[in-house]
Formats: C-alpha cells, sequence, structure tokens
C-alpha cells in the first residue's frame, strides 16, 4: 500500500465524504462520519487516542444534525496529528487478518460469534467499502461466502469468514486476469 501525495489526498477526503450515508433527512450526521471513519476507512481501529476523540466529538452538543466537508475536514486533520492516514488500497490488495476480524466483530451484532446470512450482507458492504471492491460485486461475494459453510448450519464462524474472503477474493481477481 502506497502513502497518498498531497493533492490525492485531498481528492481521498473529499471522495471519504461522498461515501458517508445520510439519514432519512438527507443529512450526513456525526454518528456516521464517526462509524465510517472508525468502521471504513481507519481499517483495526487499534489508535486508542484517535478512537477516544472520535468517541469525544460523537458526544459534543452541536446545533446543526449535518456535517458539512469542511467541519469532516476538519476531524480528519485533527486525528491525523495522532497518526491516522489514508492509505492507498486496490481491490486485489490482500485483506488482513484483523480487518476481517474488525469487520466480523462489527456484524456480528447478537455476538455470537458467527454471522447470519442478514450479518453476512452487511460484512460484504463493509468489506466492498473499505477495500474499493465494486458494489455490484457485493452478491458475488455473498455466494462464495455462504459456500464456505463447511458445517452447513446457515452460520459462518470466523475462520469460515476469513476462508470465504480470502476465496472470493482470489476469484474475483482471478476472473479479471
Amino acid at each position: 500500500m502506497a502513502i497518498l501525495t498531497w493533492e490525492e489526498l485531498e481528492d481521498a477526503y473529499s471522495a471519504m465524504y461522498d461515501r458517508i450515508e445520510t439519514n432519512d433527512e438527507g443529512d450526513i450526521t456525526m454518528r456516521k462520519v464517526v462509524e465510517h471513519i472508525k468502521g471504513v476507512e481507519a481499517g483495526s481501529g487499534k489508535n486508542e487516542w484517535v478512537n477516544q476523540r472520535l468517541e469525544d466529538i460523537i458526544s459534543y452538543e452541536r446545533e446543526v444534525v449535518h456535517v458539512e466537508l469542511d467541519e469532516f475536514l476538519y476531524i480528519i486533520a485533527d486525528i491525523r496529528e495522532a497518526g491516522w492516514s489514508v492509505r492507498k488500497k486496490s481491490e486485489n490488495d490482500n485483506i488482513s487478518d484483523a480487518d476481517l476480524r474488525h469487520v466480523f466483530r462489527k456484524v456480528d451484532i447478537d455476538h455470537d460469534e458467527t454471522i447470519t446470512k442478514t450479518e453476512l450482507k452487511l460484512a460484504c458492504k463493509y468489506l466492498c467499502k473499505q477495500f474499493e471492491v465494486d458494489i455490484k460485486r457485493e452478491q458475488e461475494l455473498i455466494k462464495y461466502m455462504l459456500c464456505s459453510d463447511s458445517d452447513n448450519d446457515g452460520t459462518l464462524d470466523f475462520e469460515e469468514f476469513k476462508v470465504a474472503v480470502k476465496s472470493a477474493q482470489e476469484q474475483i481477481k482471478n476472473r479479471k486476469s
């Protein structure tokens, strides 16, 4: 993974802002900004200072709901001082076990150490965003992952999930070449 130039950073931050989900009124809320930075852009989220700063931002009383691009850029500048950075990833980069564990924990809503088909769909959405996989491939990822349910219990534990993602990534990469 290559570190981006300043010009690429500006473009990346603007694109990152554009990818943040809006609420029903079309606003980008502070909670969505923080969730996006922590869950999608920040990778494994191991920087405690950044995590604490983002939690502080959520708890701060705001007069307006919507987060504008300039406020988003201020937040990014703030957490960059703590060592957070955007790294350029391509669809063919290998996804680390730590990144997979982070996604798995994030989508395991009932914390039973397995993910259901519904949770799997959410995992695919995160993976497509985080690793810049074409979102049209989400259904393809789900199909590959469901084939990895080795004990046929209708859920994936972490090891099955890890094998499924790496297998799906390899199959998609091989089809492109």
